[in-house]
């Protein structure tokens, strides 16, 4: 089952919301499957890290029998759990730069680095976990949605 987890208005549960339809469009079989469990988090702050906030949590469980498992398309992985971080950003086109594998974001008139921005939410999101739970520290990766950044205009 997939669920979005919030009771927000805000441009990050906008976003997770959005992010839920993307997936249901793809797969119909996540809205109503008892064994994917698919949870969509906005707005998460992680107290005592920095950086505190986190536009998105994606987690996911698979629990199915082995030949019914999500796979990869790439060395044919098969892919059981995943937890990533999301940083939105909502900039147009002209408001975005590449320069190498660094992506930055402008606003107003400077250019903010959003490739480090998203890799330390990362990582204080898994320091957040390990410091206020006893549950096992999940391998997590982090990844940018440019919700208006056409794919043509991304790094080549």
């Amino acid at each position: 089952m997939i669920k979005t987890i919030t009771n927000e208005q805000s441009s990050e549960a906008d976003a997770a919301k959005d992010l839920e339809s993307l997936i249901l469009k793809e797969n119909e079989y996540f809205k109503h499957a008892d064994d994917v469990d698919i949870s969509i988090i906005p707005s998460v702050q992680c107290f005592g890290q920095n950086p505190r906030d986190v536009d998105i949590v994606f987690l996911m469980y698979d629990k199915r029998q082995e030949e019914r498992l999500l796979q990869s398309t790439k060395n044919n992985k098969i892919i059981r759990s995943l937890c990533v971080t999301i940083e939105v950003k909502n900039h147009s086109g002209d408001a975005v730069k590449f320069e190498g594998n660094k992506c930055y974001v402008k606003y107003k008139d400077k250019w903010h680095d959003v490739t480090s921005q998203s890799e330390k939410q990362k990582y204080s999101f898994r320091k957040y976990i390990e410091q206020n739970s006893s549950a096992e520290l999940p391998w997590a990766d982090n990844i940018i949605w440019l919700r208006n950044v056409l794919k043509s205009n991304g790094p080549k």
